[in-house]
Formats: C-alpha cells, sequence, structure tokens
C-alpha cells in the first residue's frame, strides 16, 4: 500500500527529509488533505458500489446517477477556485484522487454493465 508523506509512522523530520518543509502548519495541512481525500476516494468508491440499489430505490437509471454526479462534481469545481484542476498537489496519490478524471473514470467503470440502451449510453456520453 502506497502511503503518503504524513502518516502515523512519520514524523515533522521526515516530512523535511522528503524534500519538503518542517513547517507544522505545512505537515498538517497535508496531513488533512490527504484525508480528506481518502473519504473523498471512499465516498466515491462506495456510490459506485451501490449505484444499482440506488437506482432501484430511485427509479433512475444508473447512467442517469453517474451523469448527476459528475455534472455536480463539475460544477462545484468550476464554481470553486480551490478545486482548478491546474492546481499542483504535495502529495502526487491526492492528487490523482481528485482529478476529474480519476472520478469520471471510476463512475464510467462502474456504469458501463448496466448501460443496456442507447438513452444510458447518451446520457453517460453526454456527461463525460
Amino acid at each position: 500500500e502506497k502511503k503518503g508523506l504524513i502518516s502515523k509512522d512519520r514524523g515533522q523530520d521526515d516530512y523535511a527529509s522528503a524534500g519538503q518543509s518542517s513547517n507544522a502548519l505545512l505537515v498538517n495541512m497535508t496531513t488533512c488533505l490527504e484525508e480528506g481525500s481518502k473519504a473523498f476516494e471512499a465516498t466515491v468508491r462506495v456510490y459506485c458500489a451501490m449505484l444499482g440499489q440506488l437506482s432501484a430505490a430511485s427509479g433512475e437509471s444508473v447512467a442517469g446517477m453517474a451523469k448527476a454526479l459528475i455534472v455536480r462534481i463539475a460544477e462545484v469545481r468550476q464554481s470553486s477556485p480551490g478545486f482548478a484542476q491546474d492546481v499542483p498537489c504535495p502529495v502526487e496519490e491526492c492528487e490523482t484522487m481528485l482529478s476529474t478524471t480519476w472520478v469520471t473514470t471510476k463512475l464510467v467503470e462502474a456504469t458501463l454493465p448496466d448501460c443496456t440502451g442507447l438513452d444510458d449510453t447518451a446520457a453517460l456520453k453526454k456527461a463525460v
């Protein structure tokens, strides 16, 4: 399992030796970024795993639900300068998980098996 620069086993000295600042604020912010990105990753994975059940409960197609999430994430990223895609991230793993490419890939992978009709495929294509 790939670990970030900050973990329970690593302190500020290890962070500094990894070529980063030993500034306590920066260390804590990076730790929060790692925890937040892991929570976001887990949320997306659970949503993808539950698409079938959510679709059955809501009456909306799996592709429609995936489209709604992709559109919502794109809207949030567009309206918030803090989520701009081109902002460099000190932890590569976080940058990957927070990218729109990663979210879209996971949702498309989860949705493709349930895309049986042209409408589903068109909705998914429109979202991407």
